[in-house]
């Protein structure tokens, strides 16, 4: 992928990073920063029914979760070949919510369950930073919108550029 979508993906993770730890800056004492959870109603098989809360805050039953957001920087269309002749187009890039949409017939997410496991940290041996700070992604989805259109949805939490 070109310097231009690493430059916007660097730009994005650098203002979620900030939204993030400025609200993690902000917190009472207790709370936990990239909680590892299985959501209710998720019915995807292990992993892809996990995903991680940004911020939990409080003691049960008064907690509240907290979800950090990236305010998406609009930028003109920007069209890249990617990895195996892949056509991009880039609308817009938002950190903790950056939306694929591709044509296929059929899509098999489980080609995607090496990398999830990697980057959502599964086994949770990742060192968190000095705010807490884990160094993963906080969630996938997908869903198919017609008969051959899908759309995949990446929250990439604290991950770094490489997770990309």
């Amino acid at each position: 992928m070109g310097n231009e979508f690493i430059s916007q993906a660097e730009n994005a993770r650098d203002r979620y990073i900030s939204v993030l730890r400025s609200t993690i800056a902000n917190q009472h004492p207790q709370f936990a920063a990239e909680l590892l959870v299985k959501p209710n109603g998720r019915t995807n098989g292990e992993p892809f029914c996990l995903a991680r809360i940004d911020i939990i805050a409080g003691e049960p039953p008064n907690h509240s979760i907290l979800e950090c957001r990236d305010i998406p920087k609009d930028v003109s269309s920007i069209d890249y070949t990617g990895p195996h002749g892949i056509q991009i187009r880039q609308q817009s890039f938002s950190w903790n919510s950056l939306l694929f949409r591709f044509k296929s017939q059929t899509f098999d997410v489980e080609l995607l369950k090496d990398w999830f496991e990697k980057w959502i940290d599964l086994n949770e041996t990742n060192a968190p930073d000095e705010q807490g700070l884990h160094g993963v992604i906080h969630d996938l989805s997908w869903s198919k919108v017609n008969s051959d259109n899908w759309e995949l949805l990446i929250d990439f939490g604290s991950a770094p550029l490489e997770s990309i």
